[in-house]
């Protein structure tokens, strides 16, 4: 089962941040089964496609793809941006459709 994962960034980090050289404002997804997918500390690990987000002050996309055995994973429900305080950001969001083939 896959499905991707779009956000969409206006001075916001979505995954990798090259100011910090890591992934501790990496954004967490929610499976269907309450469980999280994420960078660091998950069992499941999405795949970058696309990270155009890892400035401060990008604008951009940043493309995951989920991938899984485990079809109680899919589709996704929610999802944590977490470098998301000051007002001068935003961001937006597209989820693509859960294929079970």
């Amino acid at each position: 089962a896959h499905q991707n994962f779009t956000y969409i960034c206006s001075n916001s980090v979505a995954w990798y941040s090259a100011a910090e050289q890591g992934y501790a404002q990496s954004l967490r997804l929610l499976g269907e089964n309450d469980m999280e997918i994420a960078h660091e500390g998950t069992d499941l690990k999405p795949e970058v496609l696309r990270d155009e987000c890892q400035q401060p002050n990008a604008h951009g996309e940043t493309v995951l793809l989920v991938r899984t055995k485990r079809l109680n994973y899919l589709p996704l429900v929610d999802f944590y941006p977490q470098d998301f305080a000051r007002t001068d950001q935003a961001f937006g969001f597209k989820v693509g459709p859960a294929c079970f083939k």
